[in-house]
């Protein structure tokens, strides 16, 4: 019987969890598509490999089981590794939430329906890729893909602490106890943002987001206006993010309602690239709460890169024409 559909999960997302579910997850998946194959790996790079070798065999659908760590590792798996580039002719993917944090999937409407609900009303549509060039730690200029969000500043060094830490808690709670704690020894720091042709400033900043969806943190809206299919970046840009002002402006953040927060603004474009501007140490960078390396960085929208089985219905981050 030919495979159409390959499930690739890490067992070790959401504290393990997975690895207890899968008998449940392949049920579901066989439900839905028919007979399935799942593929496990919880190596670093270990879903990436997965992907491609599936994309690789012609099959007919992806199914990706983990949390937001594990939607990166399968978008890159994407990208063929003798160019870099995306591959054409990849199969549609389907993303299904469990891990810590899980904002990408607030964005396609896949969160707090289980694995069943998740994987109801499904229809295709093609969305944005970010693609993001860095500085890794020996000094390289590396380049990855994200769906997600990516950031640098103090939301970088957040996402480095909430992956040293203890993710039992669950998401939200994991990033506010790292958030809190980074802030108190956090000093903002003098970059050059440039946004396409239409913007250049120096800024004295906490935090730059540069978001194709609209999550993260742990269910934080930080772009509430985002869309996953529009071609353009929403960038949000945070100056003088103190623990104080953190914590009275949070609620605002999680409902989305933070940008008329002095300090906080946002503004959109299709490529994005900061600079450092002090001698205070290299200035970290992640994406869908990875860290891939440090400024400078470069951010570039492709626009509609990949095609995502998802509930659609249940969301407003895509465009209204399918």
């Amino acid at each position: 019987m030919q495979v159409k559909s390959i499930v690739i999960v890490n067992p070790r997302a959401a504290a393990g969890k997975v690895q207890k579910r899968l008998v449940d997850i392949e049920a579901a998946v066989s439900d839905r598509f028919g007979h399935c194959e799942i593929r496990a790996s919880d190596e670093t790079g270990g879903v990436t490999r997965l992907v491609f070798e599936a994309v690789n065999e012609r099959v007919e659908r992806l199914v990706i089981v983990g949390g937001d760590g594990t939607v990166n590792e399968a978008i890159n798996g994407l990208a063929d590794p003798s160019t870099g580039e995306l591959m054409e002719g990849c199969p549609p993917m389907v993303f299904l939430p469990s891990g810590t944090g899980c904002d990408f999937a607030r964005s396609i409407g896949a969160s707090g329906s289980g694995i069943v609900g998740a994987l109801a009303d499904l229809t295709c549509r093609t969305i944005d890729v970010g693609r993001i060039v860095v500085t890794d730690g020996d000094g390289e200029r590396v380049s990855r893909y994200f769906l997600n969000i990516a950031s640098i500043g103090v939301s970088a060094a957040i996402a480095q602490n909430v992956n040293l830490g203890s993710k039992r808690l669950g998401g939200k709670a994991a990033f506010a106890v790292a958030a809190v704690t980074t802030l108190f020894s956090w000093r903002d720091r003098k970059v050059r943002l440039r946004i396409d042709d239409s913007f250049d400033e120096e800024l004295i900043a906490s935090a730059v987001v540069v978001a194709n969806g609209r999550f993260f943190g742990g269910g934080m809206k930080v772009a509430p206006h985002a869309i996953l299919d529009d071609g353009l970046f929403d960038v949000i840009i945070m100056e003088g993010l103190g623990v104080f002002k953190f914590v009275m402006n949070s609620r605002k953040v999680y409902r989305g309602e933070h940008l008329d927060v002095p300090g906080i603004h946002s503004v959109r474009g299709k490529k994005i690239s900061m600079e450092p501007l002090d001698d205070m140490g290299r200035v970290p960078a992640e994406m869908d709460g990875e860290h891939p390396g440090f400024l400078p960085v470069e951010c570039t929208i492709l626009e509609g890169a990949v095609r995502v089985l998802a509930p659609w219905s249940r969301t407003t981050t895509v465009g209204l024409t399918i």
